[in-house]
C-alpha cells in the first residue's frame, strides 16, 4: 500500500468508507463510531503531535446520517510591543465541541448539511464531494501484487489479525506496515473500510493501522519521526433515536432547498 499523502498534510485521506445500500427497519439503526488517530508533523518547527478525530454514522430507512465532530477554540489576542512586529499572541479561552450533521437520502440522492451554530442556514451538498474532503473514499487496502503478508493470528472468538508490508518500497511515502483486523459482524454495520474484503474473510474489517518509518526529509530539512495511523470501527449499540429522528425530519422541512 503507499500512502498518497505528504508527511505534513492532514491524512484523513487514508479512511475508506462505502454508502450502505442495504434497507432497515423502523426500530433497527445501524450506528457506529468512526474513530481515527494519526501522527502529524508540522514543517515549521518539525514537531510531531497526534491528532485524533471521530465520526458517528447512522443508518435509518433510506438516510445516512454523518455526525461530524467539530472543535470548537475560541481565543483572545494581543498584539506584539514590538510595534515593528506583525506577531499576535494568542491565549485559548474555551474548547469545547460541537457537531455538525451530513443528512443524506439515499432514495432521492440528496443530502442537506446543517451547521452547529443556528447562524449558518442548512444547504445542500454532493455525496461523492463530502466523502472526497472527509477522507471517506480511498482505494484497495490490499495491493496483492506488492504486499506480501508477514503475520497471521487467528483467535477461538472469531479475530483475525493479518499484518502486511510492502515488497518493494519505492519512496518515503510507502508504509512499514499494515495491520488489518478482523471480526465476526456484531449486528448491521452503516459503513465498511472495504466491501472486499469484509467478503474475502468472511468478517468485518473493524479497524487498520498503519505504521510509516522514520526518515531525513531532505525539501524541509527534517528529520521525520516514526509515524503512526489508525481507523477503527466502534459499534453503537443504543444510539439517540431522537437526535436521529430530530435530523430526519430537519431533512423533510428543508427539502425546498434541494
Amino acid at each position: 500500500m503507499k500512502n498518497l499523502h505528504l508527511f505534513f498534510l492532514l491524512p484523513l485521506i487514508a479512511v475508506m468508507a462505502c454508502t450502505a445500500t442495504q434497507r432497515t427497519g423502523k426500530d433497527t439503526i445501524p450506528a457506529v463510531e468512526l474513530r481515527t488517530e494519526f501522527d502529524k508533523t508540522w514543517i515549521d518547527d518539525g514537531h510531531t503531535e497526534r491528532i485524533k478525530t471521530a465520526m458517528y454514522i447512522y443508518q435509518t430507512g433510506d438516510f445516512m446520517i454523518y455526525k461530524e465532530v467539530v472543535a470548537l477554540e475560541e481565543y483572545e489576542g494581543t498584539l506584539d510591543p514590538d510595534p515593528e512586529s506583525d506577531k499576535i499572541y494568542f491565549t485559548l479561552t474555551r474548547d469545547s465541541s460541537v457537531y455538525r450533521f451530513w443528512v443524506y437520502n439515499m432514495a432521492e440522492q440528496k443530502g442537506i448539511v446543517f451547521g452547529h451554530f443556528d447562524t449558518i442556514p442548512p444547504r445542500p451538498f454532493a455525496l461523492d464531494t463530502f466523502l472526497q474532503k472527509k477522507g471517506l473514499i480511498f482505494p484497495r487496502l490490499i495491493n496483492p501484487e506488492n504486499d506480501s503478508l508477514l503475520e497471521r493470528t487467528a483467535y477461538k472468538d472469531g479475530r483475525v489479525i493479518r499484518r502486511h508490508t510492502p515488497r518493494v518500497k519505492y519512496d518515503n511515502s510507502y508504509n512499514a506496515t499494515l495491520t488489518l483486523y478482523y471480526e465476526r459482524p456484531q449486528g448491521l454495520y452503516p459503513f465498511s473500510f472495504s466491501p472486499e474484503q469484509d467478503t474475502l474473510r468472511n468478517r468485518k474489517l473493524v479497524k487498520f493501522e498503519i505504521l510509516f518509518h522514520a526518515y531525513r526529509d531532505t525539501l524541509y530539512g527534517l528529520d521525520v519521526p516514526e509515524r503512526h495511523f489508525a481507523s477503527q470501527l466502534i459499534p453503537i449499540k443504543n444510539p439517540d433515536t431522537a437526535e436521529i429522528n430530530r435530523m430526519t425530519a430537519a431533512f423533510r422541512a428543508n427539502r425546498h432547498l434541494l
